[in-house]
């Protein structure tokens, strides 16, 4: 992350006016799609009254801008309404009509399915904003706006446009980012060196601390907020990633050392990567592959 010359609340404005925009396409396309099934229902009404407007269009003349029928399907008369083009024939309105609404129904299922996108994205964005207003640091709000992206990337592309925050020309970060099934994010290094920036000048010492017991592999690190435990889902799953980017890929069963951050120090003059643990804990973990798949797909692109 890059943010010399820029402040906290600067990064913090600019970030936020960014998902802001995006909450604000979201609502607009669940909106639009709102309209879209109004449209759906109307032309269903109007096909399920076919019957009682058809015989009313061959009455009706040209000129009528309205199409009025009974509709006797309850037992009493119910007065059936289709506004009309004065300038067409009736009947070729009301044929028009029934095609569009046969057409429209047909799109059903597809409008549902973009107001329910729709409408999940605006919710996530919005908590988003909630957390960028309470981050306590640039991490936090980095964290925060890479789950706006991945929550609804159409109305969040990335671009370079908050100060504080890596740019497309800048270096690629120390580390590689994935976002777990519950929307939270996990780093892994990339390498020995930049196992080091990860752990030593990105990570918190709040954060939790991840590494293949015993043998070479990737820091891992999971950004929580200070005053949050780590569920054991997100556990699991930073697990599995540590293990995956270690020497023991593969191995169905691993053992993983864990510690808040701020219990990993660097010994002098050790290699890169090299770190002593203090109160660690050790996870056994029990590799799921179909889990491991899922995360693996769900690493984030920094667009390079």
């Amino acid at each position: 992350m890059s943010n010399i010359g820029v402040s906290l609340e600067e990064t913090r404005a600019a970030a936020l006016a960014d998902v802001r925009s995006a909450h604000k396409r979201a609502v607009r396309r669940a909106r639009a799609v709102m309209g879209d099934l109004a449209k759906i229902a109307e032309g269903r009404a109007i096909a399920a009254n076919a019957a009682w407007l058809v015989a009313a269009a061959s009455k009706a003349k040209r000129g009528s801008t309205i199409l009025e029928g009974t509709d006797w399907s309850s037992g009493e008369a119910a007065i059936v309404r289709v506004a009309l083009d004065p300038s067409k024939p009736p009947r070729e309105q009301l044929d028009a009509m029934f095609r569009d609404a046969k057409r429209r129904a047909g799109g059903q299922a597809i409008a549902l399915v973009r107001q329910g996108e729709a409408e999940s994205a605006s919710r996530a964005l919005a908590a988003v904003m909630v957390e960028i207003e309470t981050a306590l640091d640039e991490v936090a709000i980095e964290a925060a706006v890479e789950r706006a992206r991945i929550a609804s990337p159409r109305d969040m592309p990335r671009r370079a446009t908050t100060p504080g925050l890596r740019r497309r020309d800048e270096p690629l970060p120390p580390h590689r980012t994935f976002t777990t099934l519950g929307n939270d994010l996990v780093f892994v290094g990339r390498g020995a060196a930049h196992n080091d920036a990860l752990t030593f000048q990105i990570a918190r010492p709040h954060h939790l601390w991840l590494h293949a017991r015993g043998v070479p592999g990737a820091h891992v690190v999971v950004p929580l907020a200070k005053s949050r435990s780590c569920p054991a889902d997100l556990l699991i799953d930073a697990a599995h990633l540590a293990a995956h980017f270690s020497d023991a890929r593969g191995e169905p069963v691993v053992e993983i050392t864990t510690a808040p951050r701020k219990w990993v120090r660097k010994p002098r003059g050790a290699a890169p990567g090299a770190v002593v643990i203090e109160r660690e804990k050790v996870v056994t973990l029990r590799l799921e592959p179909e889990r491991l798949k899922a995360l693996l797909s769900r690493e984030v692109s920094l667009g390079k």
